[in-house]
């Protein structure tokens, strides 16, 4: 749960942030469990500004789970950030948002530095990656060369990978050097 001591600075008195229309001001939102991108979805159609900052992770998958997936999820699990101002009531009846959290009797406000940075970190490009979990490769050098693979994981300079090898799925390590890739 998100209070004071994460940082965020929950305190009535802190100015708007310029970029808001007078009397506005960032505030927390609470969220249903996983429902954040419907909660963000239904406050953006009754035209409140809200960010709701993502991230990327690595998810096991649901057939194969030594077979990870990255997927983009909320970097505040059950939580994103609205513009609220005088008209904050409709907020808390939005469908999955579970309530503002308050401070005084009014929602508490948030230090716009903290959103803007969290924005721009947000519009950072993603460190490349070539091989993330799931992509089709194949060896370029090795005992195994020229043997189609999939990519499992990586681990500093060495890749596990799932080869089809004498009539089974078998998983190897492999420099990440010796890897190419495959359409």
């Amino acid at each position: 749960m998100l209070d004071a001591s994460h940082n965020l600075e929950l305190s009535p008195a802190q100015p708007a942030h310029d970029a808001q229309p007078c009397g506005s001001y960032w505030a927390v939102c609470q969220t249903h469990p996983q429902a954040e991108r419907w909660a963000r979805d239904n406050l953006d159609r009754q035209g409140y500004a809200t960010f709701l900052p993502m991230c990327w992770s690595l998810r096991p998958d649901r057939a194969i789970p030594s077979l990870k997936h990255r997927v983009e999820r909320p970097l505040f699990g059950n939580y994103l950030f609205v513009v609220a101002g005088s008209h904050w009531a409709p907020i808390q009846h939005t469908r999955g948002v579970l309530r503002l959290l308050m401070a005084n009797g009014k929602p508490g406000r948030i230090n716009a530095g903290v959103v803007s940075t969290l924005q721009a970190i947000q519009d950072l490009p993603a460190p490349p990656t070539p091989w993330d979990p799931g992509t089709p490769c194949s060896l370029a050098t090795g005992p195994l060369r020229g043997h189609p693979a999939v990519v499992l994981s990586v681990r500093s300079q060495h890749a596990r990978l799932s080869v089809m090898l004498f009539g089974g799925l078998r998983q190897v390590q492999a420099p990440v050097a010796w890897l190419v890739a495959r359409d």
